[in-house]
């Protein structure tokens, strides 16, 4: 497919960008605003080397002279990558920005307020532009750039769920494609308005967000990161105050919404005009879906506004979704058969198959235009739908490599080994695991979430307060299944273990073997909220929580040989 890149689209954008803070603090520039200052961006940029072929990154927070500066190396022929922001304080996020910089070796460096302690040599560091540039500046705003569809746009960096984060080279081709596919199964019209808090370290907050208002030309709205975290409903506020109708969150952000309802009603808050609400970038759960829906009806919310989506850095952001005005679907599946033979079977409303043998599954809907899909067993060979297995996806906007050249065994014939487990049925893609998070034992096969969220709900703890991991403990000869909860409760904690272990058991037919209860502060999680599971396995084989808790080591045969004969209620 042949697109305009996003620099040609700025040349003729008519539409503004805002930044919201509140109500009463919209930061607002018109499509010339944006010109002009991407112009004089482009000329500071370009006096301190910025050019093709070169890097230019930052690690500034969200703000509309950010968007500008990001546009302004576009025209200085350089790619952009936004990395994590790491206040002066945290000695840790400054490492690994650091570590990123050094990595990556952009030529340009521009950060918002803080330098890393450590600035690869070469690097050059900009301030913003002055005002009152020569008028060269102006001019340039009117004339775009010619830029070369295959010439590197931006290097993205994954989420680093299961691993360091790794750098995937985007090209304005593979940018504008996705775009236009997103755009398509959306149904986008003019009317359309784009709001979102996600960071631009984010693929969802760049490319879902950002990426797609310019190449629309659609008015987007931004919310800083930090004014979500620290004030969810602020979203449900600038949604209703700016009548945005697209709006990309992750299924956490929706859970969390729906326990604001209540207080968004009491504040007059019309979301009316929302059509098209994404849910992407972790697992999705159908209760989490039905539990906004209901919360959100009484300020408007029409039905059909959601819609779970698949996708990932590797593939630009979006790789399926439903489209625009169909309510999104489940499959209810006999799960034994599901886990022990990954072989899918519906099971229809009414059967009288027991509860506790089926598993409700969200559909992310079919593969976008261009996107093509198989699911691989583990030595590699296509399975037909119905079939449990790895995902790979290939097409115009998927990626052939890591910047680094890293895990080459994933890229092949141009095809991308995602990492995820699941499935094709009827056309559309089901999402169970990730591969590296699947925890097997006893012939049953399980994803770290569903224990996860089975040990949340017997504890009452809202999602993202549990790490479930395996471990091969070499001295006792036998794998380990790990359960790191995020709170203490004091002397109750023995009868709560027995409590978790039982609803693990029943819900996902394996027993743990080790609890850990720590008030050692929040679990990691990347920027978009995904729960960081291999930091949690790093730092607890560290001993990074025995000072903070109580590690509970369970006699677990009795309940392993129970799990061999119990009819539990899993979700793979």
């Amino acid at each position: 497919m042949n697109h305009r890149s996003l620099v040609d689209a700025l040349a003729v954008r008519t539409a503004p960008l805002r930044l919201w803070q509140s109500r009463s603090e919209v930061a607002s520039w018109s499509a010339g605003d944006l010109r002009e200052a991407a112009s004089r961006w482009a000329v500071e940029l370009r006096s301190s080397g910025a050019e093709a072929g070169s890097l230019v990154a930052t690690s500034a927070s969200t703000s509309l002279p950010l968007i500008a500066a990001l546009l302004g190396a576009w025209q200085c022929g350089a790619a952009v990558v936004v990395l994590p922001e790491a206040s002066a304080g945290d000695a840790a996020a400054q490492q690994r920005l650091a570590d990123a910089l050094a990595s990556l070796r952009p030529a340009v460096l521009w950060v918002d307020a803080t330098v890393p302690s450590v600035v690869p040599s070469g690097t050059r560091l900009v301030g913003p532009p002055i005002q009152g540039f020569p008028a060269a500046a102006d001019s340039a705003a009117t004339t775009a750039p010619r830029v070369d569809p295959d010439s590197l746009a931006l290097v993205q960096l994954t989420s680093g769920s299961t691993g360091r984060a790794r750098g995937v080279p985007v090209s304005h081709r593979q940018l504008a494609a996705n775009c236009a596919a997103v755009a398509a199964r959306m149904h986008v019209e003019p009317r359309d308005h784009i709001l979102s808090w996600l960071p631009l370290t984010h693929d969802m907050g760049f490319s879902g967000a950002l990426a797609q208002a310019l190449f629309c030309d659609l008015p987007l709205t931004l919310l800083p990161t930090s004014l979500f975290a620290s004030n969810p409903l602020a979203l449900l506020h600038a949604m209703s105050d700016q009548r945005a109708t697209l709006s990309p969150n992750p299924p956490s952000a929706y859970a969390l919404l729906a326990r604001l309802g209540r207080r968004a009603q009491r504040e007059g808050l019309d979301l009316s005009a929302w059509r098209f609400a994404w849910a992407g970038a972790e697992p999705v759960f159908p209760h989490v879906l039905r539990s906004f829906e209901q919360a959100m009806q009484p300020l408007g919310l029409r039905p059909a506004v959601l819609q779970p989506a698949y996708g990932m850095a590797e593939a630009v952001v979006a790789v399926s979704f439903g489209p625009a005005g169909r309510p999104w679907r489940t499959l209810c599946v006999d799960a034994p058969a599901l886990r022990e033979q990954g072989v899918v079977l519906p099971v229809a409303s009414g059967d009288e198959t027991t509860a506790s043998e089926v598993v409700e599954l969200v559909s992310n809907g079919p593969p976008l235009d261009g996107i093509q899909m198989q699911v691989r067993d583990d030595a590699g060979h296509s399975l037909p739908p119905g079939r449990l297995g790895t995902l790979w996806v290939q097409g115009p906007s998927v990626a052939r490599r890591y910047v680094h050249g890293e895990e080459t065994h994933r890229f092949a014939d141009g095809w991308y080994d995602t990492g995820d487990q699941g499935f094709l049925w009827d056309g559309e893609v089901y999402v169970t695991g990730r591969v590296k998070d699947i925890i097997a034992r006893g012939g049953v096969k399980v994803g770290a979430h569903a224990i996860e969220a089975a040990a949340e709900a017997a504890l009452g703890l809202r999602p993202g307060r549990v790490a479930a991991f395996a471990h091969l403990n070499h001295s006792l000869g036998r794998e380990v299944l790990v359960l790191v909860v995020a709170r203490r409760f004091g002397v109750d904690e023995p009868q709560l273990q027995r409590h978790v272990a039982e609803a693990v058991l029943r819900h996902c037919r394996v027993a743990i073997d080790t609890f850990v209860f720590t008030a050692a502060g929040p679990l990691p999680r990347t920027t978009s909220g995904k729960l960081q599971r291999g930091l949690v396995r790093e730092y607890w084989l560290g001993g990074g929580y025995a000072d903070s808790e109580r590690e509970a080591v369970l006699d677990t045969t009795a309940a392993n040989a129970a799990a061999q004969n119990h009819s539990p209620t899993p979700s793979p």
